[in-house]
């Protein structure tokens, strides 16, 4: 098992113990979905550290994504910004237009990444992805990520020239089902 994989089951290990307490002493299911964007970037630091030679480009895509889709949620502005305030911002569309903007970077990061492990198919599968992660963003369907953020693990492990930035998909489609479990409980 690599140090990437590692990773990324130790940590829905460890959320899957935190649901599981809450399962044992309050009788629901309850992931700390709020943390997931906090989560992916700090794997995604991670992942930059140990991979910075491999394709810094990718590696510089990936983490502009996942550092400003953190941005963009009211929990990372819920620590800088007083009640009022951050009622004032979740009104606005600043929140909005962060997420359009994160779009950029996420498109390069769909590019290199679908020309990294395939290269017969990378345009329609980054447009796929990208309008697919759109419609979650502007819909709010946590299914439609799990099932983009899915295909493009499978992507990669179909792949015989594997990245590590399918285990970052597999992190955000896990992430994913687990918010979605959660608000399904």
């Amino acid at each position: 098992m690599t140090r990437e994989a590692r990773t990324v089951f130790l940590i829905v290990l460890t959320l899957l113990f935190y649901a599981f307490y809450y399962l044992f002493f309050y009788q629901t299911f309850i992931f700390p979905f709020p943390l997931n964007e906090s989560i992916v970037f700090g794997v995604s630091l991670q992942f930059a550290v140990w991979n910075w030679r491999a394709n810094r480009l990718l590696v510089v895509s990936s983490i502009l994504y996942t550092f400003l889709s953190l941005v963009a949620t009211q929990f990372f502005w819920s620590f800088f910004l007083k009640d009022t305030a951050l009622l004032e911002l979740s009104e606005s569309n600043f929140l909005l237009i962060i997420n359009l903007v994160a779009f950029i970077p996420l498109l390069g990061w769909l590019y290199l990444y679908c020309k990294e492990v395939s290269n017969s198919m990378k345009f329609l599968l980054s447009g796929i992805a990208a309008f697919g992660l759109f419609c979650v963003n502007l819909f709010n369907l946590p299914i439609l990520q799990i099932l983009v953020f899915g295909s493009l693990f499978y992507l990669g492990i179909r792949s015989t020239n594997k990245g590590t930035n399918l285990y970052l998909w597999l992190l955000m489609a896990i992430l994913g089902t687990l918010k979605l479990i959660t608000l399904l409980s």
